[in-house]
């Protein structure tokens, strides 16, 4: 195991028994995401939430992705959240650009210029028709952390390694690689 993915487990480890306090508490924390519904009162758009650890790179630039390819024949929103999120921290810079570079612009309706960090909860669980864990490894810490909401949670086909930190091109190929999962598991 690498110092990253030490790391990494390390923050999905913390973040388990944050979460496993949090649901003991009865707390929820981030922002609510309001529900499109059709006259009848119906759900007319599926909601899936992206989740990596901090909320502020592959979580964030996975759900522009899925929001960037939203249309009415194709109604899912997409959100994110992290498992040992800093609530409010802005998006890396790093995300921001590849974003860019991608050509993902920020709309209405794919905001992600004012993406802040939020920390997964219960509530989301429930809003969500889809949670998906960056890597399996997030996935799991859900699955443990919320087992209720175990059939709803599943992770990208394969694992992104984290790029905080890194430089521009690593971020690009994260995009890269979150897009390519994204088309496999959303086709």
């Amino acid at each position: 195991m690498n110092a990253t993915e030490e790391k990494e487990l390390s923050a999905v480890e913390s973040a388990e028994q944050a979460m496993r306090e949090a649901a003991a508490a009865g707390g929820t924390a981030g922002e609510t995401e309001p529900e499109k519904e059709s006259v009848d009162g119906e759900k007319t758009e599926r909601l899936i939430c992206f989740v990596c650890t901090g909320n502020t790179c592959r979580s964030p630039m996975a759900a522009a992705v899925v929001n960037s390819r939203r249309t009415d024949e194709h109604p899912i929103r997409a959100i994110s959240r992290g498992l040992a999120a800093t609530v409010g921290a802005p998006m890396s810079e790093g995300a921001r650009h590849a974003l860019i570079d991608a050509g993902i612009e920020s709309t209405a309706d794919n905001p992600w210029q004012q993406h802040h960090a939020a920390q997964i909860d219960e509530e989301t669980l429930k809003r969500a028709d889809l949670v998906v864990g960056i890597s399996a490894s997030h996935a799991f810490a859900l699955i443990t952390a919320f087992p209720l909401y175990a059939e709803k949670i599943t992770s990208m086909p394969c694992d992104i390694p984290d790029p905080y930190g890194s430089d521009d091109e690593t971020y690009r190929r994260c995009l890269a690689a979150i897009t390519e999962g994204i088309g496999t598991l959303l086709p």
